[in-house]
Parts: C-alpha cells; structure tokens; sequence
C-alpha cells in the first residue's frame, strides 16, 4: 500500500514553491497560472518521495487537481519533473543574479553576496533531501534530467563566478595568473560538498564543527587566494 504524501512544512513549502503556511498546494482555477501551481506540487512530492516513488497522482493530489489535467500539460512524469527544474533554477538564478550586484561594487563584495545567498539555501533541510535524490536516483536513473540539472544549476553558477573573477582581473582585484574556471569550481563545488557533508548527513554528530566558522573560513580562504600579490619584492644582489 503507498503511503500518502506528508503536507510539506513552512520552510520547505517556501523552497519549492508551495504555500507558505504549510498546507497543500491547492489550484488558483485560472488556466495561466496551471502550470506554475503543477511545478510546485512536483517539486514538493519530488522532495518527499524521491524520483522512483514520486507519481503523478501525488503530484495531482498535492495541486489539487486531477491527473488527466497534467497529461494536458505534460506528456509524463519526467517531462513534468524536467520543466519544473528548469522553471525553479530560472527563478534561483534570477534572484542570485541580482544578489551578487553591480562589477562597481567590487569583486569580494559580489563573491561574498553569491556565496552567502547559495549556503542559505544549501543548509536547508529540503535542499539536502533533493541533492541527495538527484545525486543518488536521478544521476542513475535519468542521466538526462541530471545533465540539465547540473547546467542550469552548478555550471551556471560556475559561469557567474567566474565572469566575475575574470572581471576582477581586469580591475586589477584578482591576481593576473589566476585560473577563474579551476576557481570558480573551486568554491562552488567545494562549497556544495561542504554544506552537504556538515550539515545534511551524520558527520556532524561525530566530529562536529560549528557551521558559522565552516562557511566564513571557506569563504575568507578563497578570497585571499585570489587577491593580488602586494608584498614588495626582494631585489636580487
């Protein structure tokens, strides 16, 4: 027998799109808005369930709709999940962008905004179920759905770091020999793995560290790497 879904708490509805105050995604009846409302139910039941378990007549309970309507929409559940991915990292993206600011604002202003923005969302609880399900199921299972998971999250912020390093080098704020793609991968990827080791698996309860000083020192190391070089050289006898 197939266990309902769980109602999604505050925290995580916000995350993935649902209401805010913890009920079920119910339907606005307006056709424009459908689509939307189906996303968020998907990505509610996709952080619940996990991809194998995940259905659509859970993703048509959660909005409130019936399932014939999401075929009207959507041609399976891949589809569904694929457009609902691409819809929520859109909107991520977006307000990532604006975070980070203006190149006038200088390169660690910026660096610390986008890093700060991304581990407020990677120490949420529902972040580190739907990693872990896309790393585990959705790499194995749907090597295709992983891929454009990857390029609109991971690889598009990889871009926005390193346009911003590369623009720093040509304010003179980052060092010249510095390699922006290796860095850039560098601090997301790393800072990725660190969220998830520390904060959404059992390593903490073992060898605990305050999750404060992980975030400031990840992020202080690697701004004081990038810097340029200010010490005086030595003059050669």
């Amino acid at each position: 027998m197939t266990k309902p879904v769980k109602p999604v708490k505050p925290d995580e509805s916000h995350a993935a799109g649902c209401g805010t105050d913890g009920s079920e995604c119910k339907w606005h009846r307006r056709a424009a808005d459908r689509p939307e409302e189906l996303f968020r139910a998907a990505l509610c039941v996709f952080m619940e369930r996990g991809y194998r378990a995940a259905r659509l007549e859970d993703v048509a309970r959660q909005a409130g709709v019936t399932k014939p309507l999401i075929y009207h929409y959507f041609k399976d559940k891949d589809d569904l999940l694929l457009k609902a991915l691409e819809w929520k990292i859109e909107a991520i993206l977006g307000d990532m962008r604006a975070e980070v600011g203006s190149p006038e604002e200088g390169v660690e202003i910026r660096l610390r905004r986008l890093f700060e923005y991304s581990w407020t969302r990677w120490s949420r609880p529902e972040w580190g179920r739907f990693h872990g399900t896309v790393l585990v199921e959705v790499r194995q299972e749907n090597p295709e759905l992983f891929r454009r998971w990857a390029e609109g999250s991971l690889v598009e912020r990889w871009r926005l770091v390193e346009d911003i390093l590369h623009d720093g080098q040509g304010r003179g704020e980052v060092r010249e020999d510095l390699d922006c793609t290796a860095a850039a991968r560098f601090l997301i990827s790393g800072g990725v793995q660190l969220a998830w080791l520390h904060l959404h698996t059992s390593l903490p309860e073992f060898a605990p560290c305050p999750e404060t000083s992980l975030r400031e020192t990840a992020l202080s190391t690697f701004l004081r790497g990038i810097r340029p070089d200010t010490s005086p050289r030595r003059r050669k006898p």
